[in-house]
């Protein structure tokens, strides 16, 4: 009997994939106009290159770029931002990966 937790080696691999994810240097990657690199998710924003990937829905971004460009300061408080290790499964990281590194 293996003496090893699959869930645990789940864990391990959808946080390597987070890593590669948040440090990806692809043709896909865009800096926005806030200066914060990202990539296109349909309706949202992965926003990289910070502590852990973040997701941000399109709409509040380009609110963020009109304060910007008003010389203003977004209000954080009222951000819909979320790690993406809060709303999704494992697998589904690991298939976003894959897919951002054609690998699917």
């Amino acid at each position: 009997m293996s003496k090893h937790s699959y869930t645990s080696r789940l864990a391990e691999v959808a946080n390597s994939a987070i890593i590669d994810i948040n440090n990806y240097e692809g043709k896909k990657a865009v800096t926005l106009p806030t200066g914060e690199k990202a990539i296109d998710n349909d309706d949202a924003w992965l926003i990289i290159g910070g502590a852990e990937p973040i997701l941000r829905d399109k709409r509040e971004q380009r609110i963020r770029e009109a304060y910007k460009n008003e010389g203003k300061e977004y209000p954080e408080i009222e951000s819909s931002d979320y790690f993406i290790l809060d709303k999704w499964e494992y697998e589904e990281i690991c298939a976003f990966a894959d897919k951002l590194f054609g690998l699917s």
